[in-house]
């Protein structure tokens, strides 16, 4: 085989190793993101691969327009992916749907110079396999991904600096460090030895495959994206740690009564905690498919039915004993303090009576006491009496939000 072929058949294995892992995780977009980033790196690969083979048949003209169609779209992907990472802490474009747009617009323009003939040209043989001839129009498309890349390492860079926890600070600078390689190689691998006539084969596969180690080390070992339900119960984790105020101040080991008929109240105080450095666990008897648009990767979600639910911690909601033993036993796994949501106390008490439902939210807030967490408590205030409503909140001691 030929030895330049070799960076090539390290990428493919890769991308195929990360595509594997990310397809067992749940449906999220980054990890539609990720996945499609991975199509276009394997495209990428397969091409030069191919071209590097010395095979005449098929033309290796074929791989190299495959090649190319994968260089295209894999630079605004890997950008989107970045993105997506910690959504609060992106520069307002990239929260803007028409910015994307425009983005991805720009590279299937590129994909119509291409597929006309005006990106590259006749592909010939060298010392190190089969190559082609880039047209002037093909500059651009340097300018294209090099700034995506670019602009990708810039965003790292300011969630490094946004980010406070070592845990979250870990895998972002496996990622930096894959990502300032690859430009480095571009740059000095395929750039500079176009502008000065060299006769060097692309280096850019070798960029492609520090980024590839750099990620998948931070996809697998430091769980950098959404990874299969189960583990994410394992060790409960901060979604971030923003270094911006907290809008809720919540006092350790007290207990907090949400009182609304919309539970987005309680899931914003919720939120403000587990993304500023607070490990947290919801109890909700929603469904799967209306949590998922909080995009949560890290927060154990315990869901309250009498019915399996795949890749999920199912509880029926008559077991109060055995939720109350899950969840002591993963707040101590966690060192400092923690947040505990229930949004389901009707729920529970539907199935079980009120009363005994008091007895089981009391004992649970005097869990999240003994370990300097804190339990937060929505109420529907139509589903009680005045009566019931100040009964919870004299059992719990809390304190009104």
């Amino acid at each position: 085989m030929n030895v330049y072929a070799l960076p090539s058949l390290l990428g493919l294995v890769l991308t195929l190793v990360l595509a594997a892992y990310v397809l067992r995780s749940p449906r999220k977009k980054i990890n539609v993101i990720f996945l499609l980033m991975l199509l276009c790196a394997f495209l990428w690969m397969l091409g030069e691969f191919m071209r590097r083979l010395y095979l005449a048949t098929p033309p290796p003209e074929i791989w190299s327009y495959l090649e190319t169609a994968g260089i295209i779209f894999i630079a605004p992907l890997f950008l989107r992916f970045v993105s997506l990472l910690y959504v609060s802490t992106n520069p307002p474009p990239l929260n803007n749907t028409r910015f994307w747009v425009m983005l991805f617009g720009v590279g299937f323009v590129f994909l119509l110079l291409l597929l006309t003939g005006n990106l590259i040209g006749e592909t010939s043989l060298y010392y190190w396999g089969y190559d082609y001839e880039l047209k002037p129009a093909y500059a651009f498309l340097y300018l294209y991904v090099g700034g995506m890349i670019a602009a990708a390492v810039a965003l790292l860079c300011r969630i490094y600096r946004l980010m406070e926890l070592q845990v979250f600070r870990r895998p972002l600078k496996y990622a930096l460090v894959g990502c300032t390689v690859a430009l480095a190689i571009l740059v000095f691998g395929d750039i500079l030895p176009v502008l000065f006539d060299l006769n060097f084969p692309s280096l850019a596969s070798a960029g492609l495959v520090a980024i590839g180690i750099s990620l998948g080390n931070a996809v697998i070992q430091r769980r950098f994206i959404a990874t299969p339900a189960v583990s994410r119960f394992l060790v409960p984790l901060p979604e971030a740690a923003l270094s911006s105020r907290q809008r809720y101040r919540l006092v350790k080991g007290r207990s907090y009564l949400v009182m609304g008929v919309n539970p987005e109240d309680s899931f914003s105080i919720f939120l403000d905690q587990i993304t500023h450095g607070i490990p947290g666990f919801w109890i909700t008897s929603l469904r799967p498919k209306d949590v998922e648009k909080y995009d949560l990767l890290r927060t154990p979600i315990i869901f309250l039915s009498d019915h399996p639910i795949p890749g999920e911690i199912v509880m029926p909601p008559r077991e109060l004993e055995r939720l109350k033993e899950f969840v002591e036993s993963r707040l101590e796994l966690i060192r400092g303090s923690s947040v505990v949501l229930l949004d389901c106390f009707y729920q529970l008490a539907v199935a079980n009576g009120f009363r005994k439902t008091l007895e089981f939210v009391a004992e649970l807030g005097k869990i999240c006491s003994r370990h300097s967490s804190n339990l937060i408590v929505h109420l529907n205030p139509r589903r009680f009496t005045g009566r019931q409503m100040k009964l919870v909140e004299e059992a719990l001691g809390a304190i009104r939000k």
